[in-house]
């Protein structure tokens, strides 16, 4: 672990919320009861803990080809991915449009989220810690909590509803996807975990009365 003096003369200079991540974050929430999903504060960047995960995030970023295309794949595809799987199970166009719909929402939810936190990416830790840590895809707000996880969590629980014979291969999705933050370099483990309270939260939050009327089976 780096000296707590060394460690504090290095600078992490937060992230301030773009133009476009302002405009986000004033979306409406309309479909969930309540969004203020209590989690867990993250731990100090000085911590065992914190080198720990950092450790974890190296470790998990050694990975085959194969996986590495799969995963970056994921980064940019996971939500179409889920919504052509009820698409080829028969889902209807207003199903398929809510799914873009509850992205809107949980961004609007996330984002802000992110910015309270505040919490730099694993890249930036490393740097003032003195290592070098890069990673597969780029990111370009903070890390806590996972919005990836948070939002195919979620919009596969929906679709699930719908379309339960294709629950395994929603669920697949969108765990790949959790997963992936970590290995693709841009998550520690508890930005991901952070991410699956907050979309059970959400989960348990979400207003029924705003889901499709198409017919669940």
């Amino acid at each position: 672990m780096m000296p707590f003096k060394v460690f504090c003369e290095s600078k992490i200079v937060p992230i301030k919320p773009s133009q476009k991540y302002r405009l986000m974050m004033k979306r409406p929430v309309t479909i969930f009861t309540d969004v203020n999903i209590k989690l867990p504060t993250p731990a100090k960047y000085d911590s065992t803990e914190v080198d720990m995960e950092l450790k974890e995030v190296q470790d998990a970023m050694i990975m085959s080809p194969e996986k590495l295309e799969y995963e970056k794949m994921l980064d940019v595809d996971y939500i179409e991915m889920m919504k052509e799987a009820a698409s080829e199970d028969g889902a209807k166009k207003e199903l398929i449009d809510f799914v873009d719909e509850i992205e809107r929402q949980v961004d609007a939810v996330t984002i802000k989220r992110k910015f309270d936190y505040n919490r730099p990416r694993p890249k930036e830790v490393a740097k003032v810690k003195g290592m070098k840590l890069t990673p597969h895809v780029e990111v370009n707000t903070p890390a806590y909590p996972s919005n990836h996880t948070i939002k195919g969590l979620i919009i596969a629980d929906v679709l699930k509803r719908y379309h339960p014979n294709i629950s395994q291969k929603l669920d697949k999705i969108a765990n790949d996807n959790a997963e992936s933050r970590v290995s693709l370099g841009v998550h520690f483990p508890s930005d991901v975990e952070a991410g699956r309270i907050m979309a059970q939260g959400l989960i348990e939050n979400l207003d029924i009365d705003k889901l499709p009327e198409e017919e669940m089976t």
